[in-house]
């Protein structure tokens, strides 16, 4: 019997088939890995950094690129970058250098995240954004503060053994600059409050210093006019007056111009410390710092006077009596051809406050008077139309430049600190109230609030505003 005949397409189709077959389950076989991962193994990391106290930074002040595995961290100005906290979470991944433990960021620092058989490679680099919403001021109770601008929140602050909170601060090529009644300079880290250097005088010093072309100008109770090396602190000359020298003073040109107690205005060459003239007032002159304007220096004087000086001889141009009452601890300011100014109390009644005024700078001649008859120990600072006074009568006032009527009022006790304005707030100062105000600057209500228990005085706020610029000066 035959056996059965396969056409010989029907074999060729069966070999083919049986061929298909094993080479699909070789390539099944090939496609699997020898040491299979399993979905446990990727790694999905989320990153950033702490403070050193372990709290988080807030949103809009840190900001984290990444490119590859590079991850670039920008924080604020005022960071301590060598004491920061990384955090990194990878559930179940093992990471190195390890996550929540203080590290020095002042250098890249590489974490490696590992994880079954991957790992990752995280590079961190930290930089630090420009000075910005800084407010800077001293106490009564020794501290010179730092504070975030916008929330009210220390930053740092430095102990002092004496009072900060006569001089106004200021700021120049990333150095602070005040005096101190343990009668020195200060020169700080506007980042750290760290000391660089100090420069001692021979009595109290509440005389706000002023910086021009490499050097730091201010006066002190021991009767001197300084000129100090911003730099290192060295001795450049010193000015022996005949009084107290509490008067801030203010450089134009080459030219210092400061007040004494015993009623001179002086100018001195700003490099040699040698007299170019004197102005004599014929009355003290205390707190009285005097300000420039189109070739004519403004000062007052306890006699009621404000006088106006011209920078180029000395000769008085004209002066502006109030009647009697001092003009000692005036600030004047001036804007758009207006001098404002404020006046303190008859010498010989105490029962008789002084005003704020409005003076045309061209002739002396009164604009208007306001805010009668409540004594000021300061001045005013001027911003968008408005004038912002810290009275004797308690309250932080808001005035209309134009007119002289009060827009609105708070009540916060002052105690004769001058406002700065910045970020769309008015900081006043003080700290009668036992604290430190950010009001809002159109309408009075209050921003933020930071206590102050042992000081019911400040100096004048710097504020590094919200674009890295100094406000208000």
């Amino acid at each position: 019997m035959k056996k059965p005949y396969l056409p010989l397409n029907k074999t060729l189709f069966t070999v083919a088939v049986l061929l298909l077959i094993s080479f699909a389950m070789s390539c099944k076989k090939e496609s699997t890995p020898k040491n299979p991962e399993t979905p446990t193994d990727k790694i999905t990391a989320t990153y950033s950094v702490r403070k050193t106290d372990s709290t988080l930074f807030d949103n809009d002040d840190i900001i984290i690129n990444t490119v590859g595995d590079s991850v670039k961290i920008t924080l604020p100005a005022t960071t301590d970058v060598t004491k920061l906290i990384p955090d990194i979470k990878a559930d179940g991944a093992i990471i190195t250098p390890k996550s929540g433990v203080r590290q020095d960021f002042s250098k890249p620092v590489t974490f490696t995240v590992t994880k079954g058989s991957i790992t990752k490679t995280y590079i961190f680099s930290v930089r630090l954004d420009k000075l910005k919403n800084v407010v800077y001021f001293g106490g009564e109770d020794n501290n010179f503060y730092a504070l975030n601008a916008k929330k009210g929140t220390v930053l740092w602050k430095y102990a002092s053994p004496g009072n900060f909170s006569y001089s106004t601060p200021t700021l120049v090529n990333g150095t602070i600059y005040t005096t101190n009644v343990d009668h020195n300079l200060y020169a700080l880290n506007p980042l750290s409050g760290a000391v660089k250097w100090k420069f001692a005088t021979g009595s109290t010093t509440i005389s706000s210093p002023v910086v021009a072309n490499g050097t730091v100008y201010f006066g002190s109770d021991d009767h001197y006019v300084y000129a100090v090396d911003a730099v290192s602190g060295n001795l450049k000359w010193k000015y022996l007056t005949s009084q107290n020298v509490d008067s801030s003073p203010v450089a134009e040109n080459g030219i210092v111009y400061i007040g004494s107690a015993d009623g001179y205005l002086y100018a001195f060459d700003g490099a040699t410390g040698s007299i170019k003239w004197m102005y004599y007032t014929g009355s003290l002159i205390v707190e009285s710092s005097p300000v420039i304007s189109n070739g004519v220096v403004f000062v007052g004087a306890r006699n009621g006077n404000l006088y106006a000086v011209n920078t180029a001889n000395g000769q008085l141009k004209w002066s502006f009596s109030t009647g009697g009452i001092s003009m000692e601890h005036s600030r004047p300011i001036i804007n758009n051809g207006v001098v404002y100014v404020a006046s303190w109390y008859d010498i010989d009644n105490d029962k008789k406050p002084g005003s704020l005024y409005a003076i045309k700078e061209s002739d002396g001649s009164q604009i208007w008077k306001g805010l009668n008859d409540q004594g000021f120990t300061s001045g005013p600072t001027y911003a968008n139309g408005k004038l912002f006074i810290n009275s004797d009568d308690g309250n932080v006032y808001a005035v209309d430049a134009a007119t002289g009527g009060a827009i609105w009022k708070k009540q916060i006790y002052a105690n004769g600190a001058i406002p700065t304005v910045a970020n769309g707030n008015v900081f006043p100062g003080g700290g009668g109230g036992r604290f430190f105000y950010a009001l809002d600057a159109n309408t009075g209500n209050e921003s933020w609030k930071f206590p102050l228990a042992n000081s019911i005085t400040t100096s004048k706020p710097l504020i590094i505003d919200e674009n890295g610029t100094i406000a208000g000066y």
